[in-house]
C-alpha cells in the first residue's frame, strides 16, 4: 500500500492523518467547534490586568476571558494608545489564539499576529525581516530572493518563506508576497475599527494547514471522501500541479476510505497507555495534572539480551525514537519525565544527546537535561487539544 495521506470526516471531525508503509506518521483532529480555533484574530477586551505577573485577560466572546502574556507583546494592533505606551484595562486589541482552551486552563492568545498562505507567513513585527524554511538549503536562491525581497518596502511584519516557494519564480514570489502583504495589512488595519469579539481573520481548516504543512514528497496520494474536502484541496493547491495530481476522491461504498486504511486501529492505539516496541520491550505513559510520565521497561526484551549494558542502551534508543513519535501524533505537551531503563557510564549522557536528535523532528518538543533521579525531563510546547483527549470525546475508535 502507498504512503497516502487521508482525510475524512466522522462524528462531527475531520480526520487527516498520513500513512507510510502503513504506518501512522501523522495525524490531526479537527473538532467543528465553531470560530473560537487556534489561528483565528479577533478583536479583543482587556477586562484585567495582572501586573505583578504581567499577564492580561482577555474577552473575545468565548465563556471565559483568554489569557494574554504582556512581556511577549512584540507588535500591538489598537485603537487605543496611551502616554506610557502599555495596554489598559478598557483596551480593545487585535489577538490571535494561540492555544486551545484544556481542561482547566483557559485559551491563550498573542497580540504577535500571524498569518500564513502557502508560500509565506507574515508576522506582526516592529521592522522587516526575512527568513527561510529549514529545508531551504540553497543559498543561491536565498540570495536572489532577498535582493529582491528588499525591493518591495514591506513594513511592519516579518516575513517566512516556507518551503513550497522554494523552485518558484522569485519575480513571481515578489509579486505574490506584495500582493499578500497589502491584503494582510488592511485586514489589520480594519480590525482596530471593529467592535470587540469581531473575527477579523478565519484561519484555513486544520486538515488543510495539516496538508499544507507535511512534506508532501514523502506521500504519493491525497485521498478524500468528502465532497467539500475535495473542492478545498483542488482549489488550495490549484497553482501546486505536484500535490494537485496526487488529489483522489474515493467513491467506494462497500469499503469505507477509513477501514481500507485501519482508521479504527490505528486512533485505538493512540489511547493506549501501554506502547509495545518491536524488541519486545514497551513503554507506559501515565498523565496527571502537572506532567506526563513515560516508563521504559524491557519486559520481553530482558531475557535475549547477554550484554546487559549494551542491551539496555539499544532498548533505551529504540524505545527514544518511539517516544518522539508518540508525543507527536499525541499532542502531549508540558513537563515530560522519561524513567529509561538504568545505565551505567556515560551512557546516559549519549542517549541525551540521541534524544535531542530525535527531537529535531517535532519543532515544539525540548530536551531539558537528565535530573539528579536520572529521569530525563522533556518539555513541549502546547497549541491544541491532545489528541487522545479528541478520539474519547467524540467516540472515534467506535
Amino acid at each position: 500500500m502507498s504512503n497516502t495521506i487521508i482525510a475524512y470526516e466522522k462524528n462531527n471531525t475531520t480526520i487527516t492523518a498520513g500513512l507510510i508503509n502503513n504506518e501512522l506518521d501523522m495525524i490531526s483532529i479537527d473538532a467543528h467547534k465553531g470560530i473560537y480555533k487556534v489561528g483565528n484574530v479577533f478583536v479583543g477586551y482587556i477586562n484585567k490586568i495582572v501586573k505583578h505577573l504581567n499577564h492580561a485577560y482577555v474577552d473575545i466572546g468565548m465563556e471565559k476571558p483568554c489569557f494574554l502574556q504582556l512581556n511577549d507583546c512584540k507588535k500591538v494592533y489598537t485603537m487605543n494608545t496611551h502616554p506610557d505606551d502599555n495596554l489598559h484595562v478598557g483596551d480593545c486589541v487585535l489577538v490571535q489564539i494561540i492555544k486551545d482552551a484544556v481542561g482547566n486552563k483557559v485559551a491563550g492568545v498573542s497580540t504577535n499576529i500571524s498569518i500564513s498562505d502557502k508560500y509565506f507567513v507574515l508576522n506582526a513585527s516592529e521592522e522587516y525581516s526575512l527568513s527561510f524554511s529549514a529545508k531551504i538549503k540553497d543559498s543561491d536562491f536565498k540570495k536572489a530572493v532577498r535582493n529582491k525581497f528588499k525591493e518591495l518596502n514591506i513594513n511592519g511584519f516579518s516575513v517566512l518563506l516556507r518551503t513550497n516557494a522554494y523552485g518558484k519564480d522569485i519575480n513571481e514570489l515578489c509579486q505574490l508576497l506584495y500582493e499578500y502583504y497589502l491584503s494582510v495589512k488592511k485586514m489589520l488595519d480594519d480590525g482596530t475599527k471593529r467592535t470587540k469579539g469581531s473575527l477579523i481573520y478565519d484561519a484555513c481548516p486544520l486538515y488543510l494547514q495539516t496538508i499544507r504543512d507535511a512534506d508532501t514528497s514523502f506521500y504519493e496520494k491525497i485521498i478524500t471522501d468528502s465532497p467539500e474536502i475535495l473542492i478545498r484541496l483542488k482549489d488550495f493547491f490549484k497553482d501546486e500541479a505536484d500535490i494537485l495530481n496526487k488529489i483522489n476522491f474515493y467513491t467506494d461504498k462497500v469499503l469505507p476510505l477509513p477501514s481500507l486504511y485501519d482508521m479504527k486501529k490505528h486512533l485505538c492505539e493512540l489511547t493506549k497507555s501501554k506502547i509495545w516496541l518491536k524488541s519486545g520491550a514497551h513503554l507506559v505513559i501515565e498523565h496527571t495534572e502537572a506532567l506526563t510520565t513515560i516508563d521504559v521497561n524491557t519486559s520481553k526484551a530482558g531475557d535475549k539480551k547477554t550484554n546487559f549494558s549494551q542491551g539496555y542502551y539499544d532498548i533505551n534508543l529504540e524505545a527514544g525514537r518511539e517516544i518522539v513519535r508518540q508525543l507527536r501524533l499525541r499532542n502531549i505537551s508540558g513537563i515530560i519525565i522519561v524513567d529509561f531503563i538504568n545505565m551505567k557510564g556515560d551512557s546516559d549522557i549519549e542517549l541525551l544527546k540521541k534524544m535531542e536528535e530525535f527531537a529535531r523532528a517535532d519543532n515544539k518538543l525540548q530536551v531539558v537535561d537528565i535530573t539528579k533521579l536520572g529521569l530525563m525531563e522533556l518539555t513541549r510546547k502546547r497549541q491544541s487539544v491532545p489528541v487522545t483527549k479528541l478520539i474519547n470525546e467524540y467516540n472515534l475508535c467506535d
